[in-house]
């Protein structure tokens, strides 16, 4: 009779006490079973061949060497998957803003890798052009509502306004 693989890995587990443990294929260290990572969508629930320190060590090392060295590809790729543009219309784009952010006009896009936000309408992706980070915080703050900016403005001015009156009461 040939063993299925739920046999083999009944094997593996074992009880000590009250605590079921089972033996981690990476690092062949027997563990409770806590500290297994549960499969997502297992009928019945089981856990991961792999300990929760080696799973993760494994998942660590992947994500390390999937970005490593190839950052001109992944950034191409970028650029052209979400929003339809190359390199050298990034550049065109910049080169068009004068080197600046389209609101601002700061040179410094406050950015980790040093460049400037693609700003581009959600529902169409259709670019719109190049924001420091903060500008483009600020409008995603505002869910890119123009009713909610101008009503922003209209409270900052108020309160500019106000701020104004009473010193002036005070001053007399």
């Amino acid at each position: 009779m040939k063993k299925s693989p739920a046999m083999n890995q009944q094997k593996k587990k074992s009880k000590v006490g009250n605590c079921e443990t089972r033996l981690c294929t990476m690092c062949k260290v027997t563990k409770p079973i806590s500290e297994y990572v549960r499969k997502r969508g297992s009928n019945p629930p089981s856990t991961c061949l792999q300990c929760r320190e080696c799973r993760n060590g494994r998942w660590r090392q992947y994500y390390k060497n999937k970005f490593k060295g190839d950052s001109i590809y992944h950034r191409q790729r970028n650029l052209r998957v979400k929003y339809g543009i190359t390199p050298i219309s990034y550049d065109q784009l910049l080169e068009k803003q004068e080197g600046k952010c389209a609101i601002c006009d700061t040179k410094d896009p406050k950015d980790r890798w040093n460049r400037f936000v693609i700003d581009h309408k959600h529902n169409t992706k259709n670019v719109r052009g190049l924001l420091c980070t903060k500008c483009n915080a600020g409008i995603g703050m505002f869910d890119e509502d123009t009713d909610k900016l101008e009503s922003a403005i209209r409270y900052l001015k108020m309160q500019v306004r106000d701020l104004n009156e009473l010193h002036e009461r005070t001053e007399n």
